[in-house]
């Protein structure tokens, strides 16, 4: 996997794809954003990795992201019922279920719905 990442100008309060990363002893120090016209320094900037996943809606996923996400529903015999009561959804920080088995991060079961820094009303929504 190539690493990817994007960052959100906290002064400028955009999202930007980040074209370098340049570092100084060892750690980053200055960041250029594509579409933006002067270099950032890392303090002005919230840096945000690729998770290598997409959503249905073929948008990739990055720290930060808010999705909602499909939930195959069991009742306690373990049976799965049947319809439209075989499925929830919940709403979730993608950072907090990155653990999860691979079977429920299908990305056919996550729609991106935005992210923390450009929506953050979308933190209301995120199961506790």
């Amino acid at each position: 996997m190539i690493l990817k990442f994007r960052a959100w100008h906290k002064k400028d309060k955009k999202m930007y794809d980040v074209a370098e990363i340049h570092f100084r002893n060892g750690k980053p120090n200055t960041l250029y954003l594509v579409g933006r016209r002067w270099i950032a320094i890392i303090e002005e900037a919230i840096l945000l990795q690729s998770t290598g996943l997409k959503a249905k809606n073929c948008k990739e996923l990055f720290s930060g992201d808010v999705v909602k996400r499909k939930i195959e529903v069991f009742n306690p015999a373990g049976c799965q019922p049947t319809g439209k009561d075989r499925w929830k959804y919940s709403i979730d920080k993608i950072d907090d279920i990155l653990d999860l088995p691979d079977y429920e991060l299908i990305p056919s079961w996550l729609i991106k719905l935005g992210n923390i820094y450009e929506n953050p009303e979308l933190m209301k929504k995120v199961e506790k």
